[in-house]
């Protein structure tokens, strides 16, 4: 998985702002028709404290970017990208619903023209979609005993007019696009595009205790334990046995340790990590 960014934006910055702080960004490739490699996600220091070394680093400005809503062509290439790279059964229809549900937490991203360049024309720089989930799912969603393919925007997400409905915030996806014209223009998207989602999160009245995600890379995990995410003990492995075709195969925190071998390499044909960081202190109540 990848890190999850939010970084400053206009009229979304969150007081936990530093200025000085600085955080590397992976930038993927994207094509034209805008399939995004899926779960890389990038986190910010929206949800941790920023280390010595990094706080740093001399400060730099972000180019403004105008947020706008989620868009059909946007969304289908991000559907299309993750039944590409990964085999979860995931439904347009769910997606959708996700979307439509929460559209406050599906956001695009714009980079206007160069002022003086008499040029009303916006460019695509990327996306973002987060799922609020209530307390309850989340902390299911967490341990395995929800899916992600399988949150239900009806019955998990916060009710309009509920008062200060507790939710997780999981990112399902954050991606700057590779678009070459906005190269050096855009720096910490990820942080801007996930201030974005928390902004809009606190206008909602929900209190937020917490952030995940589900990572399917090496180098979005490093990312996000580098900035204080701990794994749950979650693991999902999409397994090829010859006979039965892709099966899934899940590791929870109390899989016995002799069973957390999944097969030999070559059979995963696609593995995933669930991270978290809470808001606050975790209790047994």
């Amino acid at each position: 998985m990848s890190p999850s960014e939010r970084r400053q934006e206009e009229g979304t910055a969150v007081q936990h702002h530093n200025p000085n702080f600085m955080i590397e960004i992976l930038t993927l490739p994207h094509s034209n028709d805008h399939k995004p490699p899926r779960r890389d996600f990038f986190p910010s220091q929206l949800l941790t404290k920023p280390n010595k070394k990094t706080a740093e680093m001399p400060a730099s400005a972000p180019a403004p970017l105008k947020q706008g809503s989620m868009t059909d062509e946007v969304l289908r290439g991000i559907f299309a990208s993750d039944q590409d790279m990964y085999p979860a059964p995931l439904t347009w229809d769910r997606l959708r619903s996700w979307t439509t549900a929460a559209p406050e937490l599906a956001t695009c991203f714009y980079l206007s023209a160069d002022a003086g360049d008499n040029d009303d024309t916006q460019t695509l720089v990327g996306a973002v979609i987060a799922l609020p989930i209530l307390a309850p799912a989340w902390r299911d969603l967490l341990a395995g005993e929800v899916k992600e393919v399988d949150v239900d925007a009806g019955t998990m997400f916060p009710r309009a007019g509920a008062e200060y409905p507790e939710v997780g915030l999981h990112v399902f996806h954050v991606e700057r696009f590779h678009v070459p014209e906005t190269q050096g223009k855009v720096r910490g998207f990820a942080e801007t595009s996930m201030r974005a989602v928390v902004a809009a999160a606190e206008r909602k009245g929900w209190s937020i205790i917490g952030y995940s995600a589900l990572t399917a890379t090496p180098e979005g995990r490093r990312c996000f334990e580098k900035l204080g995410f701990e794994a749950t003990g979650y693991e999902e492995f999409w397994v090829d046995d010859g006979r039965e075709g892709v099966q899934l195969v899940t590791i929870t925190a109390d899989t016995a340790p002799e069973k957390r071998e999944v097969r030999e390499a070559a059979t995963v044909r696609g593995q995933a990590r669930m991270l978290a960081k809470h808001s606050h202190p975790v209790t047994d109540a």
